[in-house]
């Protein structure tokens, strides 16, 4: 036994379980509940799916095998295969299309909808109260910002005060000072004025009595 021949007689094998796998799933489809009949009818189809993706790789490895005896044996299996197949697809659709006409399972598949709308539904109104809670966490953000903004303002309005009464006492403080140097500087000059008059005068004063000793 070649390698080619042993690699497709383990697929034989290989399809051979899938091929009984699809009839014994497809046996089970009628009758089950509508979600049960779902999952069931997806893992068929996959099989379905493996069981022709096997074959086809069959094909391909067909090409290695060079003993016309084998190759027709070989390929006889994978027409065989390939006929089961195709019965499996097709069985598959018309139970598909007698559970679109079944009254049971259509009751099903409405009240399946109807559960599924209303759970959407319910997910919409919980996701409107959290956008109204989130919305009210904000505007409860925003007020207390709003509070400590407005006092913030108000001290600053209140150091603007303190600023403002402490310049009009500088002012007031700078005027006096302004006042008391003019007044000092007028009683500087009066003082000079004063010391150069008894100056002149005692000056005179001398001059004239040194002009009697003269005499």
């Amino acid at each position: 036994m070649s390698a080619a021949t042993s690699k497709l007689d383990n697929a034989l094998s290989e399809a051979e379980g899938l091929l009984d796998q699809i009839k014994s799933d497809m046996g089970r489809l009628d009758g089950q509940p509508l979600d049960k009949r779902r999952a069931l009818d997806a893992e068929i189809e996959r099989k379905i799916s493996s069981l022709e993706n096997l074959l086809n790789k069959m094909t391909a490895d067909l090409r290695s095998v060079t003993q016309q005896s084998s190759k027709s044996f070989y390929e006889g299996e994978i027409k065989n295969y390939r006929a089961e197949h195709s019965k499996v697809i097709e069985e598959l659709r018309q139970k598909r299309r007698a559970a679109e006409n079944d009254p049971a399972l259509r009751q099903q598949q409405q009240l399946a909808n109807n559960y599924e709308k209303s759970n959407q539904i319910n997910d919409n109104l919980d996701e409107a109260i959290r956008t109204g809670n989130n919305t009210l966490a904000t505007g409860n953000t925003i007020m207390a910002t709003l509070v400590d903004d407005r006092k913030h303002l108000e001290h600053i309005d209140s150091n603007l005060d303190k600023i403002d009464q402490q310049a009009e006492q500088g002012n007031k403080t700078t005027k006096d000072m302004l006042r008391r140097a003019c007044c000092n500087g007028v009683i500087a000059w009066i003082i000079v004025i004063l010391l150069a008059i008894i100056f002149f005068a005692s000056l005179g004063y001398k001059i004239h009595k040194n002009n009697n000793k003269s005499k």
